[in-house]
């Protein structure tokens, strides 16, 4: 009845069991009307006879904004209440690539709670996240994100992402894990990316072996595609463990 805006029902439950609605409600409603844009129940509950909560906690707010509720926000804004968010809003937000509450968090004047936004901002499909934070102005150096970006995007051989990343200037943070995990994904595409990328990559073939063996799609193609850089499951221990740089070979 939240979602759907019946207020005539809880109008009903309101007039026949107070104390019920409200043990289950005063924080299921903001909650659920926020996250579903429905501003006319949260009016409903601060101006009649149903009252929220004083003090509620971050979740109407971090749930407004990532389901891309600017006029949920903005009632929040002028409602009267404390606002209470967390750094969710802005890492849902950039996740979902609702550029619209990035806007409106960017301009509302409130205090900005910015977190590891461009992780979030690399596991969407589009780069419509990263491309709003770089112009935002409101500065994406380190600590804005971190290894996750750029292995999250060859897990999921996003290279729309990795080109993003590529171009963008950033100090890049990642690791021997970026081959493994496309390795374990199947990921032919990204392993090619890397390969033509530029980008030093360091690895060592028990790694890569290891990934393989533990492929969940693919592995046919990535075990080929590893045998051309002389992977081929025979040679001693040391040639294992050392340490490998990925070529253009």
């Amino acid at each position: 009845m939240i979602r759907f805006g019946y207020l005539n029902i809880l109008d009903y439950f309101l007039s026949v069991e107070p104390a019920l609605l409200h043990r289950i409600c005063d924080y299921l409603l903001p909650e659920v009307a926020s996250g579903f844009g429905r501003v006319d129940v949260l009016e409903w509950a601060r101006s009649g006879e149903f009252k929220l909560p004083r003090h509620l906690n971050e979740v109407p707010i971090d749930e407004a904004s990532r389901n891309g509720h600017v006029s949920v926000l903005e009632w929040w804004k002028g409602s009267g209440y404390n606002l209470v968010y967390s750094e969710a809003s802005l890492n849902s937000a950039t996740k979902q690539s609702q550029t619209n509450v990035l806007e409106w968090w960017k301009n509302s004047g409130l205090e900005l709670k910015i977190g590891n936004v461009l992780d979030f901002a690399s596991m969407a499909s589009e780069t419509h996240g990263l491309d709003w934070w770089s112009r935002s102005g409101l500065g994406i150096g380190r600590g804005k994100y971190s290894r996750i970006s750029l292995y999250h995007a060859s897990c999921h051989g996003n290279l729309k992402v990795l080109n993003w990343w590529r171009d963008s200037l950033l100090e890049l943070v990642y690791d021997k894990d970026v081959l493994i995990g496309a390795t374990k994904h199947g990921r032919i595409e990204v392993l090619e990316w890397w390969r033509k990328s530029g980008i030093p990559v360091y690895y060592t073939f028990f790694d890569i072996e290891e990934a393989i063996e533990d492929c969940v799609e693919g592995s046919t193609g990535v075990k080929k595609w590893w045998a051309k850089r002389g992977l081929d499951g025979e040679g001693s221990a040391s040639g294992w463990t050392t340490t490998r740089l990925l070529g253009k070979t």
